[in-house]
């Protein structure tokens, strides 16, 4: 199995890549002083923004119907949009008209859940209390934030929080990949361990950890392939994710060999010159690629060149409480 520091490329850089962990390539000392630096002053933003919430400065408005946040503090890598995913689904099979509400900072994701469920309201809006009022004229009767943590203006009625097990970083933007220190998570109603390489057991540990030290409901989900790659011989995969070198490692789990990982940065969209790239990289290789990748990259590729492989999120542990916590909220 090969390493991820010889297979991934980064075409426009891996300086983002660096703060996520994706890359293995360290940062000189001189970065490394002035990121420190940085680091201190996005903490104490992030602390005296959370400070005017907590403390009534800053008024969190209500919708005129229940809202479900899913979130994160890690920038990137932690499942939302899968995960969000399943709780639409969850609410749709109840016969509840579902709108998710999206920041507007990436077309991929809404264009998703667009895919997933084409009845489902998606709307694109980095004012979510104006994509609230939208939703609500639309018709909608539940409310699904997807990655909205941070975005405390629009009041939730339930606060679900991922954290990955593979993030092995205490550190905050933009010397490392958080955006708020692990303490966020007591404002979380309940917390979803993922795991998308590490093994059940360390998100199991993981979540024990939590329950004890926040004292709230912690549930473990595995990000899974929905459905097996059958490749024989080399293949190339090409990915604007947040942590490429995890999907890399989860295809070589599957004993795909990998040769080549054209990694761009997370939300990319892709350009003729990108895709130029790419054929002269994988010159005819099967190329492997994510839903949210594939959305983007049939505009310059025929969709039979394509392997696109989908995931599915399973519950490993604490299911049966997060659908009653779900169920509470309609």
């Amino acid at each position: 199995m090969h390493g991820a520091d010889n297979l991934i490329e980064w075409p426009h850089g891996d300086t983002a890549a660096r703060v996520l962990g994706a890359s293995p390539r360290r940062r000189g000392p001189f970065a490394a002083l002035a990121l420190t630096g940085m680091e201190v002053l996005y903490r104490s933003g992030v602390k005296l923004r959370n400070i005017a919430f907590d403390f009534g400065l800053r008024r969190a408005l209500h919708a005129s119907m229940p809202v479900v946040s899913i979130g994160n503090i890690v920038a990137g890598g932690a499942g939302k949009t899968p995960f969000t995913r399943w709780v639409v689904d969850v609410f749709a099979t109840q016969g509840r008209k579902v709108a998710v509400l999206h920041g507007g900072y990436g077309s991929d994701e809404p264009a998703l859940h667009r895919l997933w469920r084409p009845h489902t309201i998606v709307i694109e809006e980095r004012d979510r209390v104006e994509a609230a009022e939208a939703a609500f004229e639309q018709g909608a009767d539940v409310i699904v934030l997807d990655d909205a943590f941070q975005h405390r203006r629009l009041a939730r009625d339930l606060d679900i929080v991922l954290l990955p097990v593979e993030t092995n970083s205490g550190r905050l933007l933009p010397r490392g990949p958080l955006r708020e220190p692990e303490s966020a998570l007591r404002r979380a109603d309940i917390v979803v361990v993922t795991r998308k390489t590490a093994s059940a057991e360390d998100a199991r540990r993981l979540a024990a950890r939590l329950r004890e030290r926040y004292n709230k409901p912690v549930a473990v989900a595995a990000m899974l392939a929905a459905e097996p790659l059958t490749i024989t011989g080399d293949a190339v995969v090409v990915a604007a994710i947040a942590r490429p070198d995890l999907l890399l490692q989860q295809l070589q789990t599957a004993g795909v060999n990998v040769v080549k990982v054209i990694a761009y940065p997370d939300h990319h969209n892709y350009t003729m010159r990108d895709a130029d790239h790419i054929r002269r990289v994988t010159r005819g290789l099967p190329i492997i690629t994510t839903e949210k990748d594939a959305i983007k990259l049939v505009s310059a590729f025929d969709a039979s060149e394509l392997l696109v492989l989908k995931q599915k999120v399973v519950i490993e542990e604490g299911e049966e409480q997060l659908r009653a916590m779900l169920e509470r909220v309609l």
